[in-house]
């Protein structure tokens, strides 16, 4: 079974490589280990009892796949806001602006300044690095010359090492996943969907509106809604998320609605349910949908590693994997994955109001 995309029509339609960028996240994060672990060597820094990440879009995702994956050896709380007003108790923050000019993430650091709260700053340069430079805050430097959705792994391979380094624990990596992302990345490249199943997915997909369920109630939601992003980015294609168990006590009642949705749903259940002692809520739930003709897939990847190693890597290749059937989605639907024209509309208006 071939596809009818081709390597012609991916050339015209991606000319600054969205799904090349996006395949390379093992790469990536060999590169953000490499970086972590210098940063870590050359920067005094003490691991607080909590933290607190400021960012939006690519870089509010890494903190939500940091927290999600288990990665931060404390408590860490994401907030997609430029301050806190609410009363709530202040903690050393990360501000992370992959671009550096994000205006939001900004005036958090400038709110973090003035709040004597700063305790390190991410971009891969922009006004962020030369404000923090200034300050002498200090400032882990990523890479440059990415879209920031195309960049989490150099965040996440940074603060894997960064945060090992600090707390002592051993990395949560190793040469070994990044070899099966490496292979999953090479098994995404091809134009045969039999072969390639985030290309098979797509066009599963193709007038179709995504749902996806985090059937994995912990790991889950970072991973629902980073798809649910480059649903929007890279396909320009509206998703929905939940979380189970959660929606089982409420979004089920509105599935005769989710039916009649139009384009059809297509529902993506993510990740496996972890509660031995507790009935998983996946098989009711698949046979609702069954029985109202809702098309549905069950997403995930196993491994043999111990618990926590494991956990990184599984939703490391379910990101992988939703990522590729995203620029899949793009381009079988004759979008440009990397432009974001409503997105720079929105903010060329936001700078006149």
């Amino acid at each position: 079974m071939k596809s009818h995309l081709t390597a012609s029509q991916i050339r015209t339609l991606d000319p600054d490589d969205m799904l090349g960028k996006t395949l390379e996240l093992g790469r990536q994060i060999e590169t953000g280990i490499a970086l972590g672990k210098d940063f870590a060597a050359k920067t005094e820094l003490t691991l607080p009892p909590q933290l607190d990440w400021f960012g939006l879009g690519g870089s509010a995702i890494v903190g939500d796949l940091i927290e999600g994956l288990g990665l931060s050896p404390v408590p860490l709380h994401v907030w997609r806001q430029p301050e806190i007003t609410l009363e709530y108790p202040m903690h050393p923050r990360v501000v992370y602006s992959y671009s550096g000019k994000t205006r939001e993430a900004l005036h958090a650091f400038n709110e973090g300044l003035a709040l004597k709260e700063m305790w390190l700053s991410v971009s891969s340069g922009g006004e962020l690095r030369v404000k923090a430079s200034k300050m002498s805050i200090p400032h882990l430097m990523l890479p440059e010359g990415y879209p920031p959705r195309a960049a989490v792994g150099f965040g996440l391979g940074a603060f894997m090492a960064l945060f090992a380094e600090l707390s002592l624990e051993g990395l949560p990596w190793s040469k070994e996943d990044t070899k099966i992302l490496t292979e999953d990345a090479k098994r995404y490249k091809s134009l045969n969907p039999a072969e390639n199943p985030a290309l098979h997915l797509a066009e599963s997909l193709a007038g179709r509106t995504p749902v996806l369920y985090a059937a994995d109630p912990i790991m889950g939601p970072s991973l629902v809604r980073r798809a649910c992003a480059q649903f929007a980015e890279n396909s320009k294609r509206w998703s929905h998320a939940a979380v189970l168990p959660e929606m089982a006590h409420n979004e089920v009642e509105a599935f005769p609605v989710l039916a009649k949705l139009a384009p059809p749903p297509y529902v993506l259940f993510v990740g496996a349910w972890l509660f031995a002692n507790f009935p998983d809520p996946c098989p009711p739930i698949k046979t609702l949908l069954k029985e109202l003709k809702i098309e549905r897939k069950h997403i995930e990847f196993a491994s043999n590693a111990p618990f926590r190693l494991s956990r990184v890597l599984e939703g490391l290749r379910t990101m992988l994997f939703l990522d590729a059937v995203s620029v899949f989605l793009g381009l079988i639907s004759g979008e440009n994955p990397t432009e974001i024209p409503t997105i720079t509309k929105m903010k060329s208006l936001q700078k006149k109001a």
